[in-house]
C-alpha cells in the first residue's frame, strides 16, 4: 500500500501566538472536576499527554485539523495543519451545489505525543473519500502522507523507540525511515483501538458494528501472523470502543452495546475473557474512553443521557461521578491518567461542538484492580481437553438465580454449538453438557446471562 509523501512548514511563530487562546477554569457539576473550553467548534476530537502530563488535543475543524497545546501554567496554543486537500469529486458533494461544501469534512483524528521531543503526530480520515492521512511534526516542520485512499477511523500510537504505529479498515501500519509498510488483519472494521506491550508487540481490539460473526474481537500478532478471539458474543451493535494493556499484558476493553444502550467493560485475565455492564441505558450515540491506573485499574468515561461521566470500581461496584453539568456532556471522550493518578478528559459538547477539557483537582483513590464483578462465573471445567461429543461439566459460581445460555464458538467467533438456557440456583451449580462439532480443535466456551454479561473462557476438543 504506497504512501504519497510531502512537507508544508508549521505556521510562523506570529501566527501560533496569535491564536492563543487563554481560557480560565470554570466549576462543573462535581466539585472535583474543573474545566475549561478548548475550542469553540471542533466536531471530534483526541487527546494525549506529554512526559509532564500537559495534555495535547487535536480535533477536526471543518476540512482542517488543529493541534491545541496546553501551557505550563495554563492556556491553549492552536496549531492549524496545513493539509495538503484534494478537490472532492462533484458527484460526492450533496447534488454538486456550493451550499453543500460544509459536508466535506475532515474526522475521527487520533493523537500520539514523542515522549522524548513532546512533538504531536496525528492521523485523521476524510469523510468524502476515506482517505486516511497521517503528519508528523519535527523541529517545528510538518510532514504529510497519505496511507491509504479506502481506509477507516484510525488509531495511532508511537512506541518505546519513537516508531509510529497505526490500524485502520482491517490494517495494521509501522512507518520506518519514513516509509510505511501495512498487513492485513481482519475485515469489516467500524472501530480500532492499538495497543503495545511492553516489549512493543502489537494488539488490537476491533468493533464491526454489525454483520456476521462476533461484533467485538481482540486480535494479537504471535510468530506465526495475526490471531483474533472473540470479546464479545451476542451478536448486538457495537460502534465504539477503546482498549488498553495492563502491567501483565492483559487486555482491557470499554465498548457501547448500541442495541440495549449499555456500556460494557470486558476484561482478559490468562484466557478467560468477563464482560460485565458499567452503566445504561445511557441513550443513544454515547462516547467511551478508557485508561489504566499505574495498577491496572480501570477507569472509564462516557455520555449518559446528556451528561459526561467518570467511573471506576469501588467495593466490587462501578461508581461514577459527573464532569459536565446535566445535558453538556458530548461525545468524541479522550480519557488520560497522569503519573500523580489524576484523570485528564477531553470530550465535545453534545449541542454546541464545543471542545472541552477536564482534570480532576487529586488523584482517584479507593480504586480496586479489575476483577468480575458480575456475580457469575466459572469454578471449574473438566475434562479440558475434552472429547468431541463427550460430557464437560461446568462448575459455575452464582450469587443469585441466574438463567444463563452456554454456546460453543470457534476460533473466528462463530456459534457452533449452543445449549439451551437453564435457570439456575444460587451456589455452585454443576451443568453438564455435551456439544457436537464437526471437527476437533480449540474452541471458546461462553456463559452469557439474559443482560448480556458474559463469561469465556478456552476449551480443547479431541477427535
Amino acid at each position: 500500500m504506497p504512501a504519497a509523501s510531502m512537507s508544508s512548514r508549521a505556521p510562523s511563530l506570529a501566527s501560533v501566538a496569535a491564536l492563543a487562546v487563554l481560557v480560565s477554569f470554570s466549576a462543573t457539576a462535581s466539585a472535583s472536576w474543573t474545566e475549561e473550553t478548548v475550542a469553540p467548534f471542533g466536531p471530534e476530537a483526541s487527546m494525549a499527554l506529554t512526559a509532564d502530563g500537559r495534555p495535547v488535543v487535536v480535533y477536526s475543524s471543518g476540512q482542517t485539523v488543529v493541534v491545541a497545546t496546553r501551557g505550563a501554567t495554563g492556556g491553549w496554543t492552536l496549531e492549524p495543519l496545513a493539509i495538503p486537500m484534494l478537490a472532492a469529486p462533484k458527484s460526492q458533494v450533496d447534488g454538486g451545489s456550493p451550499s453543500q461544501t460544509q459536508l466535506l469534512y475532515v474526522s475521527r483524528p487520533s493523537v500520539a505525543v514523542d515522549r522524548i521531543t513532546a512533538d504531536p503526530r496525528v492521523a485523521w480520515i476524510r469523510n468524502w473519500d476515506a482517505d486516511v492521512w497521517y503528519a508528523q511534526r519535527t523541529s517545528g516542520a510538518w510532514s504529510y502522507q497519505l496511507l491509504s485512499g479506502s481506509g477507516g477511523s484510525p488509531s495511532l500510537v508511537i512506541d518505546r523507540d519513537g516508531v509510529s504505529r497505526v490500524a485502520f479498515g482491517g490494517v495494521y501500519g509501522v512507518r520506518a525511515a519514513g516509509s510505511w509498510t501495512f498487513e492485513p488483519v481482519g475485515t469489516g472494521w467500524s472501530e480500532a483501538s492499538l495497543m503495545l506491550d511492553a516489549q512493543d508487540g502489537p494488539s488490537i481490539a476491533f468493533a464491526r458494528g454489525n454483520g456476521p460473526g462476533p461484533q467485538l474481537s481482540f486480535a494479537t500478532l504471535t510468530g506465526s501472523g495475526w490471531s483474533s478471539e472473540p470479546v464479545e458474543t451476542t451478536g448486538h451493535e457495537i460502534w465504539e470502543t477503546s482498549a488498553a494493556l495492563d502491567g501483565a499484558n492483559q487486555p482491557h476493553v470499554v465498548f457501547v452495546d448500541d442495541s440495549d444502550q449499555l456500556v460494557r467493560y470486558a476484561h482478559r485475565e490468562g484466557t478467560s475473557w468477563t464482560v460485565e455492564t458499567v452503566a445504561g441505558p445511557v441513550g443513544a450515540g454515547s462516547g467511551v474512553a478508557l485508561a489504566l491506573g499505574a495498577g491496572g485499574e480501570p477507569f472509564i468515561a462516557y455520555l449518559d443521557n446528556g451528561s459526561e461521566r467518570f467511573a471506576r470500581r469501588v467495593a466490587g461496584t462501578w461508581t461514577s461521578e459527573a464532569v459536565s453539568a446535566p445535558g453538556l456532556g458530548g461525545h468524541s471522550s479522550q480519557l488520560a491518567i497522569d503519573a500523580a493518578g489524576r484523570p485528564h478528559l477531553v470530550y465535545v459538547e453534545y449541542n454546541t461542538n464545543r471542545v472541552r477539557y477536564a482534570v480532576r483537582a487529586d488523584a482517584v483513590t479507593g480504586v480496586e484492580p479489575a476483577v468480575a464483578a458480575l456475580g457469575f462465573g466459572i469454578a471449574s471445567l473438566g475434562p479440558n481437553p475434552a472429547k468431541s461429543g463427550g460430557a464437560i461439566d461446568l462448575a459455575l459460581r452464582l450469587d443469585a438465580p441466574r438463567r444463563l445460555t452456554i454456546e460453543l464458538l470457534d476460533l473466528a467467533g462463530r456459534r457452533v454449538a449452543v445449549r439451551e438456557p437453564v435457570t439456575l440456583a444460587a451456589g455452585t451449580p454443576h451443568v453438564s453438557w455435551s456439544p457436537r462439532v464437526a471437527s476437533a480443535g480449540l474452541y471458546f466456551l461462553a456463559v452469557r446471562s439474559e443482560r448480556g454479561e458474559q463469561v469465556t473462557t478456552r476449551v480443547a476438543l479431541l477427535p
